[in-house]
């Protein structure tokens, strides 16, 4: 087995496998090959010329997404090599491409199993040798060879025992300090794809040992995801995983962090495949509502009942809070299209254009169309205004007439307490609610043309597709320039969004995420709903329809 390496320190596990003697205890001839940069590293292991090999982080990635132009050669990460480092590692996000598979590749981890459970246990015995501070400077000597990184062993000796110096007079000693973590920066699904920690288990169950004074269990070793790694050869087929009770665990463990009810509803359309989880219980729709009022909204039009291009005159009176129909309203005589009042209630959730197009439509009609739709769970009651005012304990009758400025201003009198108390009443009454399940159902049914027609159901996702707000949520984490057609809603204890994901190679998700009576806080919940749509859209794009 020829292992390549670089004249870095990261080279140590492997070097002092060779040296020690570990890997001829296992069966394996190494052959240790200095190479002169990452390049040849990366295109080395590609080509078969070595076997095995460390590699910076960001690599076996590139490589396996064929990023920059590069071939698609798919990788696997077996271990963490170890956790030292010299790169300086940005908070970007992986520029995702279509992963292809190497089919006249006949995988390493394979064909040779007994290969490469050899391969891990030595390193690992190598590791836990080097992991002792006092073993450091036979370390040092023996990586400073020429034949390795060449160089005086004391000015590696420093960094091996975990050195550091900030340079502005702040020093210390920490053999742990460059530990890096991917899932501070969303890249932690993507990582579990790569990362296959399973074959380390199944190389060294009888060897493990945690390291010096700080245990690491499996799963934080998944999570703690360091620089510099070992990278073996391997194709799709074999790498990724396909179980998607895979996505189902992530989404599961995501879920508790809302600190209340939530539930999710993902569905690859191409493919069929679906995860639900608490998918088939109601929650408040809150302005995910919106919906299924545009699509009454195009099935009326379809009808003759109405054109968008009917203008419609707004007045004070329609003003209700969460809009930006104020900032227009600067006199009377103000009228506005059916088409702008859509723009404003997709595009910035606008509450009083929803008002006004929910009563050319009406409530009970949208719940009817629902039904019609094989949709019973989603039910629209109350316009917005109503839906406010329930939820801080107003009656509409005695405060819904009144002008925004005084209305705001019953709003933000309105004590704690009967504003909880409301708040428990507003999540128990099953007004404006759906199932996710539900509402990736009319998603599917307008993507796939079903509602009205083709033409109307592409408006309608269009309309969608201009969402100004909610970056945060599905959109939150996916890779730049990804398309996402949604929805959000937020009222009470509910933070939501549900859309339609474009994936790379024209595949499509459906994603919906409704939570209820959440006590965490508005940011966490948000985030909760970005990771699960990056786990998703990672789940997909390694696992697309038919493989």
């Amino acid at each position: 087995m020829r292992f390549g390496i670089i004249a870095l320190t990261d080279c140590s596990p492997i070097v002092m496998a060779h040296e020690l003697g570990h890997f001829k205890k296992f069966g394996i001839h190494s052959v240790i090959s200095k190479e002169a940069s990452w390049a040849a590293i990366r295109d080395k292991l590609a080509l078969g010329e070595n076997q095995a090999t460390h590699m910076l982080i960001g690599m076996p990635f590139a490589s396996t997404l064929g990023l920059l132009g590069s071939p698609v050669k798919p990788m696997v990460i077996p271990w963490m090599l170890n956790r030292n480092g010299q790169a300086i590692t940005l908070n970007n996000k992986l520029r995702q491409a279509g992963v292809k598979t190497a089919k006249d590749v006949k995988p390493l981890a394979e064909k040779n199993p007994k290969t490469i459970k050899a391969i891990l246990k030595a390193p690992h015995l190598a590791s836990i040798h080097i992991d002792k501070l006092e073993n450091r400077k036979q370390m040092a000597d023996i990586v400073s060879r020429a034949a390795y990184i060449n160089c005086p062993p004391e000015i590696t000796l420093g960094r091996l025992l975990g050195k550091y110096d900030y340079g502005d007079g702040r020093a210390g000693q920490d053999p742990y300090y460059m530990i890096f973590s991917q899932i501070r920066r969303g890249e932690h699904s993507l990582a579990c794809i790569i990362a296959h920690a399973d074959l380390y288990d199944v190389a060294v169950p009888g060897l493990r040992d945690p390291g010096p004074g700080r245990p690491i269990s499996r799963e934080d070793l998944m999570r703690r995801l360091s620089l510099l790694c070992m990278f073996l050869i391997c194709s799709t087929t074999a790498a990724w995983p396909a179980d998607i009770a895979i996505l189902r665990a992530q989404i599961e463990k995501l879920i508790p962090r809302v600190r209340g009810e939530a539930g999710v509803a993902i569905k690859h359309v191409e493919s069929g495949r679906e995860v639900l989880v608490n998918a088939d219980k109601p929650y408040p729709m809150a302005s995910t509502y919106k919906v299924p009022i545009l699509v009454e909204i195009f099935y009326q039009r379809a009808a003759g009942k109405l054109s968008l291009t009917d203008r419609v005159e707004v007045t004070p009176g329609d003003v209700h809070p969460g809009g930006t129909i104020a900032l227009l309203l600067d006199g009377p005589g103000l009228q506005m299209s059916i088409h702008n009042l859509i723009n404003l209630m997709m595009r910035v959730s606008d509450n009083s254009a929803a008002d006004i197009l929910l009563g050319k439509a009406g409530a009970s009609n949208v719940t009817a169309r629902m039904r019609s739709l094989g949709l019973d769970s989603i039910r629209v009651d109350r316009s917005t205004l109503e839906m406010i005012l329930d939820q801080e304990g107003l009656d509409y009758a005695a405060y819904g007439k009144l002008p925004i400025a005084e209305l705001r201003e019953r709003l933000a009198a309105v004590d704690a307490q009967t504003a909880a108390l409301a708040n428990e009443q507003f999540n128990r009454v099953q007004k404006d609610v759906a199932t996710p399940k539900h509402m990736n159902g009319l998603l599917e049914k307008i993507h796939r043309g079903e509602i009205v027609d083709r033409a109307s159901s592409d408006e309608i996702i269009e309309f969608m597709k201009h969402s100004m707000i909610g970056e945060a949520r599905i959109p939150g984490l996916l890779p730049q320039g990804t398309v996402v057609a949604h929805k959000t809603g937020s009222i009470s204890g509910s933070t939501n969004d549900t859309g339609i994901v474009f994936l790379p190679g024209g595949d499509h998700l459906l994603i919906t995420v409704f939570t209820k009576d959440a006590k965490a806080p508005a940011a966490e919940r948000e985030r909760v709903i970005a990771e699960i749509s990056r786990n998703a859209y990672d789940y997909f794009v390694f696992n697309p329809a038919g493989q």
